[in-house]
């Protein structure tokens, strides 16, 4: 969960060094971090995707140094590797199907060259009502609403593919950029999804049939799933459910797109029966979870500090990626998001070993995967701990922290927490960074799952910029000093609350636990199929531009919106004063609402 709220902003100025390391194991070495993340940024680590060999090579590489430093590894048999899967999209059974029938008349259409589900399909096997839906588009801001005046709820849904007369400039589909918002097949499942549909069928259309080969449902299989069950047929196979259900595809398509308007009805006394009978494959993965224990010194339940970074990333830009066309199949090395962040980790870990004997608590270390496909893998830590999370007094995050030179320091969650800015003030007298803090224990980043359970938390990030998810993102960007000056601050605030003598209370703060940009005054949660607003601050730019709680949003100035990582991005990239347009879905219709964003 991460949300768009102004910060609070605290910049902590340059004060005289003091309170120095002194005598004893010496500080962080910056030369050391940036040869760990020269390593896990290397090409051969082909940008470490969840669960591909360069990630699991960079996951051996992490668990060897935590093992020399003598963590205890709390996986099975003393691994350092927490083991568990993720869904990976699915094998298709012979046996799916679609089946017409009216009147004691049927068609059936069996998976193969004429049927296919779509990779954003569910399984599941639907039998219900046979609804009409044009174009299966949404769009009244355009004059155009395929979804207006019907109900689709718990019925299966047939739609034509592309979209109205888009060849004709009169038509308001006649720009590319609108068809990509309106009718690609990802656009047709959500408004589906949105209307309360049980399942949906998308038929290739009589006039856009390539020619000699129809263009037919080829998908590779994977993706995320919608929740229903989705099917693309050819137009051949679509005319022959079209004569059971006394649809003419043909006559409805000609009638749209001269007129315009849509022809959406029910097909009184047909049905569809819908097998999607998809077998779900598993990606295995697996967090690294080592333990630095203290000194046993006394009876009882032991206390520990979480210090955490996530060591993928988005491999070859299948997924992820913002280069465009320029990052398929290209290495996304990930040098800042998030090797700095692991690379920094480890010496961390090491500068605490090294002071092993004056720890009052234990430091579990975690490097977490699949974090860029939405925090799975933190997620998953927090619902099976290895180290019961009421022991757990903090948790200190570090991602992307390899970019200092651009300017401050980010510091979220300072707000969970009534020590934390203190503490930071304090520690930071040494290091003399210029700071800015953020009370929201949320953010784009794993600290949030930590959060969501109930544990103070700090985030550590030097902030976006231009190779962000981008193949550019390498190693000779990183700022060495100003990461070694970073890995100092988070290292003497780890080892404060791994020393202190009570554990930190907790305070909600609810704020997002990043700077991405200027003032908006919206909320925002991921949930599996996209980012949604959960929260509008009154008399905010958000609030003039009427956003309501419960709006999906789709598009923030044209570039679609997948995840809160892709919202946060075109965000940060505003500046305040812009006037912006942000394309929500509200139930079936998708609207353009304009916002003036104001100062952070």
């Amino acid at each position: 969960m991460r949300r768009c709220a102004a910060w609070l902003s605290v910049v902590l100025l340059a004060l005289p060094a003091g309170g120095g390391e002194g005598e004893g194991p010496p500080p962080i070495d910056g030369k050391a971090i940036l040869d760990h993340l020269k390593w896990l940024s290397d090409d051969e680590r082909q940008g470490r995707a969840a669960g591909s060999p360069g990630e699991e090579a960079a996951g051996v590489y992490i668990a060897q140094r935590l093992e020399a430093l003598g963590l205890k590894g709390l996986g099975k048999e003393g691994s350092f590797f927490q083991e568990f899967s993720l869904p990976k999209g699915f094998d298709i059974r012979p046996e799916t199907r679609l089946v017409a029938e009216r009147e004691g008349r049927d068609e059936t259409v069996e998976f193969g060259d004429d049927l296919k589900p779509l990779t954003l399909s569910s399984a599941g096997e639907v039998t219900a009502p046979a609804l009409f839906a044009g174009y299966g588009i949404a769009a009244p801001e355009l004059g155009y609403d395929d979804y207006e005046g019907i109900d689709a709820k718990g019925k299966v849904v047939v739609v034509l593919r592309h979209a109205p007369a888009y060849e004709d400039r009169k038509s308001p589909f006649k720009d590319p950029e609108t068809r990509r918002r309106y009718a690609v097949f990802e656009a047709k499942v959500r408004t589906a999804v949105g209307a309360g549909a049980a399942a949906l069928v998308i038929v290739n259309d009589p006039e856009n049939v390539s020619k000699p080969k129809e263009d037919v449902a080829m998908h590779d299989v994977g993706g995320d799933p919608s929740g229903i069950p989705v099917f693309h047929v050819t137009l051949k196979a679509g005319r022959r459910l079209g004569k059971v259900l006394g649809l003419n595809l043909q006559r409805e398509q000609n009638a749209i797109d001269k007129g315009l308007k849509p022809r959406s009805r029910d097909l009184d006394g047909a049905t569809l029966s819908v097998h999607a009978l998809l077998d779900a494959k598993r990606l295995p993965v697996r967090n690294i979870c080592g333990l630095l224990e203290a000194p046993r010194t006394a009876e009882g339940a032991r206390e520990a500090l979480v210090v955490g970074a996530h060591y993928d990333h988005v491999g070859l830009g299948a997924y992820g990626s913002l280069a465009g066309s320029k990052g398929d199949g290209a290495i996304h090395n990930g040098a800042d998001d998030n090797a700095s962040g692991s690379s920094s980790l480890l010496e961390v870990a090491a500068f605490l070993a090294a002071r092993r004997n004056g720890l009052r608590r234990d430091v579990l270390i975690l490097f977490f995967t699949a974090e860029e496909l939405g925090l799975l893998g933190s997620k998953h830590y927090v619902e099976s701990p290895l180290v019961p999370l009421e022991q757990c007094v903090a948790m200190v995050n570090l991602d992307m922290v390899g970019r200092l030179e651009r300017g401050k320091l980010q510091v979220g969650g300072t707000g969970t927490s009534p020590i934390f800015p203190e503490l930071l003030e304090s520690k930071n007298r040494a290091h003399r960074i210029d700071c800015k803090f953020n009370p929201g224990g949320r953010a784009p980043s794993d600290n949030t799952s930590f959060y969501e359970k109930g544990m103070p938390v700090l985030f550590f990030f030097t902030g976006l910029h231009k190779d962000y998810h981008r193949p550019s993102d390498d190693w000779k960007g990183i700022d060495r000093k100003g990461i070694e000056r970073v890995a100092r601050l988070a290292a003497d605030v780890c080892l404060d609350l791994a020393t202190r003598e009570t554990r930190p209370p907790f305070t909600r703060s609810d704020a997002t636990g990043l700077d991405m940009g200027p003032f908006l005054g919206l909320s925002l949660e991921q949930r599996q199929d996209g980012v949604y607003v959960i929260f509008i601050e009154d008399k905010s730019p958000a609030d003039r531009a009427r956003f309501q709680v419960g709006d999906k949003v789709e598009e923030f100035e044209k570039n679609p919106i997948r995840s809160l990582t892709s919202f946060n991005q075109v965000h940060g990239n505003c500046t305040p004063g812009q006037k912006v347009v942000i394309a929500v879905r509200r139930g079936p219709r998708l609207l353009n609402l304009t916002a003036i964003l104001g100062k952070d």
